[in-house]
């Protein structure tokens, strides 16, 4: 029987998406497509992107699916406060997932981010948290300065705040007692799909 339920939950992350048909998906100016495109075969090939909404409640906008592989939202959850997010978000949070796939594939996220929520660390998780997500931060913004977009890094830093740690950590806490994860990439796909 869970092996029937997992099949089901794993029939909605849908296909593959193009970088190309993502930009136009997430509503990039056709201008703004050259550079990005050019840049992502460049640096990015090795990431696979599925854009579809996620069955998640909560608030999440993108989750890596494998250490190649990222999903970004497409939902209209209204928990996401999509109008007073930046222009790029999904863009920016793509290559944020792609950060965290490298961190993945180095056996740093579930180490980092899983165990200690399992184990009831907090004060690790945080360090550990802010740590991964400033370093994925970090190389979104300059993937995009890279590209050509003038951003400020505060509007993208939002996720580097004691309050967010404490959702992730209050979220993450739930859903391991409620999904029984084996590790990061398995607790995101069962909170995505």
């Amino acid at each position: 029987m869970k092996y029937i339920k997992s099949f089901k939950l794993y029939e909605n992350q849908g296909n593959e998406v193009p970088i190309e048909i993502f930009l136009k998906e997430i509503g990039i100016p056709n201008e703004n497509h050259p550079i990005i495109i050019d840049w992502w075969n460049k640096n990015m090939t090795h990431i696979k992107i599925y854009h579809f909404e996620f069955s998640s409640p909560e608030p999440i906008i993108g989750v890596i699916l494998s250490g190649d592989e990222i999903a970004i939202n497409k939902t209209s959850n209204p928990k996401l406060p999509w109008h007073v997010m930046p222009k790029f978000i999904k863009l920016f949070t793509a290559l944020h997932e792609s950060k965290h796939c490298e961190q993945h594939r180095e056996n740093r996220f579930s180490n980092l981010y899983l165990n200690p929520v399992k184990e009831g660390d907090k004060n690790k998780f945080f360090k550990n948290y802010f740590e991964l997500e400033k370093e994925a931060n970090d190389f979104a913004i300059n993937s995009l300065r890279e590209m050509g977009f003038v951003i400020r890094d505060s509007e993208f830093r939002g996720n580097e705040s004691v309050r967010a740690a404490e959702s992730v950590y209050q979220m993450m806490r739930i859903d391991i007692e409620k999904l029984n994860p084996i590790d990061m990439v398995d607790l995101y796909r069962k909170q995505a799909l």
